[in-house]
């Protein structure tokens, strides 16, 4: 019992670390549904808010530091997502745009945005 509840709590840290089921899987030697089940029977925290606010402070620092590059759409766009961390909804209420156009074209501004370092943008 001891040892199953070791190989648990390191998958947990695992997950915690930000590690996908599937990378999990292999360490452990199972399959990447198996890390999922631990996760539901044993509760672990989900960690993917974290990651939210991390992509979205990379996005306000990028931008931040190079707002004037930026259109006013794009600016709009920056403090509706940083609300709800939705692409999708940020991009319908600064576009004015078909909900298919604002799911593909809000995450690919997204992308750019936390991608794209500020000099390479300036150009």
């Amino acid at each position: 019992m001891t040892n199953n509840q070791s190989k648990y709590d390191k998958a947990k840290q695992a997950y915690m670390a930000g590690k996908s089921y599937k990378e999990i899987g292999r360490m452990f030697g199972v399959t990447a549904a198996t890390v999922r089940s631990w996760k539901a029977r044993k509760h672990w925290a989900d960690n993917k808010s974290t990651a939210r606010v991390h992509n979205t402070n990379k996005l306000i620092n990028h931008d931040l530091n190079n707002i004037d590059a930026m259109t006013e759409k794009q600016k709009l766009f920056c403090v509706y997502y940083i609300q709800p961390y939705n692409a999708t909804q940020s991009y319908l209420r600064a576009y004015h745009c078909k909900r298919s156009t604002a799911n593909v074209e809000g995450s690919r501004l997204i992308n750019s945005l936390v991608n794209t370092k500020p000099a390479k943008r300036m150009t």
